[in-house]
């Protein structure tokens, strides 16, 4: 082993810091994770059209794209808070509209 790291050099967003995340950093990972999940599955299992479909999608990846350099635990706690409710609110219009 030549003893130097396993990274190829090029730097990347989404690399994981040199030693690792802590406990808390990487639960909320998760949840954020599992949030970006719930919508795809509400938004797949409705009955809207194809096009509304991926109009929806495509916002929720938007929305998660731009908040992927949140940092802070606060900051991304009350992300989490926000997209929850959206999407407690868009399951409640889809329902009403019997998609």
């Amino acid at each position: 082993m030549s003893g130097r790291p396993l990274s190829s050099g090029a730097s990347s967003q989404h690399a994981l810091p040199q030693d690792g995340l802590a406990l808390s950093d990487f639960v909320l990972r998760a949840q954020v994770l599992q949030l970006y999940r719930r919508y795809q599955c509400v938004i797949r299992r409705s009955n809207l059209t194809p096009h509304d479909r991926n109009e929806l999608l495509d916002w929720v990846r938007h929305e998660f794209k731009q908040h992927r350099t949140a940092s802070g635990q606060d900051v991304i706690k009350t992300l989490l808070s926000e997209g929850r409710r959206q999407l407690n609110t868009l399951e409640r219009s889809l329902m009403l509209a019997g998609q």
